[in-house]
């Protein structure tokens, strides 16, 4: 075995040894009888250099602040745009409301797709307390309302499986305890 080689093999179990990933943690736990003056020596002190100037420029440069408001911002929309697209797809086909089933058929990919993406929703972050409590309100006296649907509904069962959407998404599912929102 050459001197390079077990040089090169205490180097990479020195680094293992101290968890880290670059060169220098590496480097420093590299016995002195197998460091060496060859080719490899001077890469190693090349990507030493090179990780110094890139913590040196990460330190001076400043975030966009702007730009990242802006990407949030667009993501923001764009889903909430895309489950309101959902909703209004899926609105003329919504089975009757039952309070343990689900609104979407879970065996096909489109049904689980769905429901997990308007669960994403970010519009239902703006709800508020009183919003939620109507919904639940609304779920508990299903049976009532189906059998008694209000005149202004027309559909009282997309109503319903929209309410019991509200509500879930704010409600703990033991307790029935608002959780509060997050801002």
């Amino acid at each position: 075995m050459s001197l390079r080689l077990v040089a090169n093999s205490a180097a990479r179990q020195a680094k293992w040894a101290v968890g880290g990933t670059g060169i220098r943690s590496s480097r420093a736990a590299v016995p002195r009888r197998f460091q060496s003056s060859t080719p490899t020596a001077s890469v190693e002190g090349a990507a030493l250099k090179a990780e110094a100037k890139v913590a040196e420029d990460s330190s001076t440069a400043s975030v966009p602040i702007g730009k990242c408001v802006a990407a949030l911002a667009s993501a923001v929309g764009t889903v909430s745009l895309l489950t309101a697209a959902v909703e209004q797809a899926t609105a003329s086909s919504v089975p009757d409301f039952t309070l343990d089933g689900q609104r979407f058929d879970q065996s096909t990919f489109l049904g689980r797709f769905s429901r997990m993406f308007l669960m994403c929703d970010p519009r239902l972050l703006t709800y508020t307390e009183a919003d939620v409590l109507a919904s639940r309100d609304l779920v508990n006296n299903h049976k009532e309302l189906i059998a008694n649907p209000p005149s202004t509904d027309s559909n009282i069962h997309r109503t319903l499986w929209e309410a019991q959407r509200i509500a879930s998404s704010s409600l703990h599912p033991d307790s029935g305890d608002t959780i509060p929102a997050p801002f």
